[in-house]
């Protein structure tokens, strides 16, 4: 789960995306059932576990689709 946030965090720093979530929640709303624990473990990476698949996935899949 580790890597897979990292390579959505670093998808972000290579297109200059400062406000991520902001920039996530703006394409898919449901994260928003998600937001305090996406800030909390934007700010600590290390701290995301398996709990966080659904909304890691969904950032996943919004970066295939931009790609």
């Amino acid at each position: 789960m580790n890597t897979r946030l990292r390579s959505i965090l670093s998808w972000c720093d290579q297109r200059h995306i400062a406000q991520k979530y902001g920039f996530f929640r703006g394409c898919d709303p449901a994260l928003e059932a998600h937001v305090t624990r996406i800030y909390h473990v934007m700010r600590r990476p290390e701290a995301v576990t398996d709990v966080d698949d659904e909304w890691v996935t969904r950032m996943e899949t919004i970066i295939r689709k931009l790609n």
